[in-house]
């Protein structure tokens, strides 16, 4: 079960425009890989699209038990990201002192 941190974690980095939760697209990206090819195929199949089919998910559609399974998988794997990322990020800024060099090795 997410908590309310662990919904942020997952969301701040796909969180195009700020406003804490993610849209249709954005959640789009969260699922697909870092490959920009397959981001630009949907990325131009969205456009294709009205702005009203883009944004709309129906409440009472239910997902089938292998696409829920897998995106749970897909969320607690990005959530594990997430975490050492921000471990990481959390342990250089109580550094006295770091430099670019630092960064890239703890990455």
């Amino acid at each position: 079960m997410l908590n309310r941190d662990d919904a942020e974690l997952f969301i701040r980095p796909y969180d195009d425009d700020g406003n804490g939760k993610l849209n249709y697209t954005e959640f789009l990206y969260s699922c697909l890989s870092t490959n920009s090819d397959h981001r630009d195929i949907v990325a131009a199949r969205l456009a294709l699209k009205p702005p009203k089919a883009i944004n709309y998910i129906s409440c009472t559609d239910r997902l089938c038990y292998e696409v829920e399974y897998s995106l749970t998988r897909l969320i607690e794997h990005e959530l594990k990201l997430q975490r050492t990322l921000e471990h990481i990020r959390l342990d250089l800024i109580e550094r006295n002192e770091f430099d670019l060099i630092d960064l890239f090795r703890r990455i």
